[in-house]
């Protein structure tokens, strides 16, 4: 019984942790302004479908075209 007692905080411990792993799923959007020395970007929101920063690459695949408006 013991045994199992000094078990149960190190295993309770590992689930919670566990537990608090973030898997981020949510696309990133820009909104609002984005202030550019001389230049302001106005409510541009850009759809970047799923894009894994730890496998971003020099070879482009991640890169997307798309008009943003701007006043300079």
């Amino acid at each position: 019984m013991k045994k199992i007692r000094g078990l149960c905080l190190p295993v309770m411990l590992g689930a919670v942790l566990m537990s608090q792993h973030v898997h981020a799923v949510d696309n990133l959007t820009f909104r609002g302004k984005l202030i550019i020395p001389a230049c302001t970007v106005s409510n541009t929101t850009v759809d970047w479908q799923d894009v894994e920063i730890q496998t971003l690459s020099q070879n482009g695949n991640h890169e997307k075209e798309f008009t943003v408006y701007m006043r300079c």
